[in-house]
């Protein structure tokens, strides 16, 4: 009689086998004040497709290269907010970080708003 220990060993072999952690974090407010403040964004929007570069002063000001002017903080609850002009009432949302060198703001039932593609120092427009 032949036994075979192929079947247990592959079983064995696949149960061992573990998936990376994901890299997702979500960022508290003071992880994000220092990320940003003094700072410009690329942002992009994959829903509307398009994409733009916005500056956080350190003062809290924010302007945007497509006209936007405002405001920028974070609330109570951690969380990346504006107020711009042309959109007035702060729209706050957590920041995520994918482990990729990108950002997202997803809102409170994890809806992304747009992404933070690349941050540099200064104002960069």
């Amino acid at each position: 009689m032949r036994i075979s220990f192929l079947p247990l060993v592959a079983a064995v072999g696949l149960s061992a086998v573990t998936l990376p952690a994901s890299s997702d974090q979500t960022l508290t407010g003071d992880q994000i004040k220092a990320l940003i403040s003094g700072k410009t964004l690329y942002v992009s929007n994959p829903k509307k497709g398009d994409s733009w570069k916005m500056y956080h002063g350190a003062d809290g000001k924010s302007v945007d290269t497509r006209g936007g002017e405002g405001g920028w903080s974070i609330s109570d609850k951690g969380e990346h907010c504006n107020d711009l002009a042309k959109a007035p009432g702060f729209k706050c949302a957590k920041v995520v970080d994918k482990g990729d060198g990108t950002y997202e703001r997803v809102s409170d039932d994890g809806k992304l708003k747009v992404v933070w593609t690349k941050i540099v120092d200064g104002k960069d427009f």
